[in-house]
């Protein structure tokens, strides 16, 4: 006559006590609290004579009603169900790694198993935070495309020619290569603040490309510069204050973010501030050794024909009246 719950109820009342009445001292309500003492709940000899009272009067010791008893033995305190199955749930808080890795970790680790727990007909299923992050890190993606190819046609609008939007571009790259470096040499995945991250870094690093090019178009436009080494040369030391400007201007906020990751309340300022800093100081390198290369070798033809396609719409458009 007696149930799994009834045995566990003076089991656990036994070994961690139940609260059964309370006593009131003035202004203080005290709980009585009943349990066996300790020389009971440490003794398995004692415990397996823990007398259990049954329905129809009298009582049995706990050994009677198990078919083994080994106070050794682990099992669950509750077993849940899902849909008319049972559930064991196993969870873990990963630490100083992606989720999404450590999914990818638990997959390998338990393809080998997938055949036997399918033919005693148990099923895996991989759950939990790494899936927003995925559909997050998708999303942020699938963005970053939308923006790149909108720098893109802002660009092909400003100088009418695809390869200087793309000479421009190129700061991307040189940027990015900054930010793995630095996510490297910190030890970090990658994360969602990671990719917020080198999105705020994309525009900074085309801002300083879009400084330094259309600064060879004004020389030459202008000052009556010719297209020359002489004068990428001079356009590299006229930029050299602004683009340092924007850079330190965006990364000096940032550095203290990175100096104490461990702080509370960092743990999303301190990727993106990672890799912001990072790929500042690659693209801003580069920008003065890497490009001027770049553009004298693939970008000079087309920037002389964009030039005279200018010259030809500054011609044609009427003087202002006096």
């Amino acid at each position: 006559g007696l149930t799994p719950d009834d045995v566990s109820r003076y089991v656990q009342i036994a070994m961690n006590d139940d609260v059964i009445t309370q006593v009131v001292d003035g202004q203080r309500y005290i709980n009585v609290v009943a349990r066996l003492g300790d020389e009971y709940r440490e003794d398995v000899r004692e415990l397996r004579h823990l007398p259990i009272p049954l329905a129809s009067g009298g009582e049995v010791p706990l050994e009677a009603l198990c078919s083994r008893f080994d106070p050794e033995a682990a099992g669950p305190s509750q077993i849940e169900h899902e849909g008319g199955q049972r559930l064991i749930l196993v969870q873990c808080n990963p630490a100083n790694r992606g989720s999404v890795d450590v999914k990818n970790d638990i997959e390998a680790a338990l393809a080998p198993e997938l055949n036997d727990l399918t033919r005693d007909h148990y099923s895996l299923e991989l759950a939990g935070l790494f899936q927003s992050e995925q559909e997050a890190s998708l999303r942020i993606v699938s963005l970053s495309g939308v923006a790149v190819l909108a720098i893109f046609l802002v660009l092909y609008t400003m100088f009418k020619s695809a390869n200087i939007s793309m000479q421009i571009m190129v700061a991307l790259p040189m940027a990015l290569i900054g930010a793995v470096v630095a996510m490297l040499i910190t030890g970090q995945d990658r994360t969602i603040p990671n990719l917020v991250g080198m999105i705020s870094l994309l525009g900074i690093a085309s801002r300083n490309g879009i400084l330094l090019i259309d600064h060879y178009f004004h020389l030459v436009l202008h000052e009556g510069e010719t297209w020359s080494k002489e004068m990428l040369v001079r356009a590299g030391k006229d930029r050299v204050s602004p683009v340092l400007m924007t850079a330190l201007t965006s990364s000096i906020g940032l550095i203290p973010l990175t100096l104490s990751p461990e702080t509370p309340g960092r743990e999303i300022l301190y990727p993106i501030a990672t890799v912001v800093v990072g790929g500042l100081i690659s693209s801003t390198i580069m920008e003065f050794f890497v490009r001027p290369a770049l553009f004298w070798t693939f970008g000079r033809k087309a920037a002389e024909r964009s030039l005279l396609r200018r010259r030809k719409v500054e011609e044609t458009q009427p003087e202002p009246e006096a």
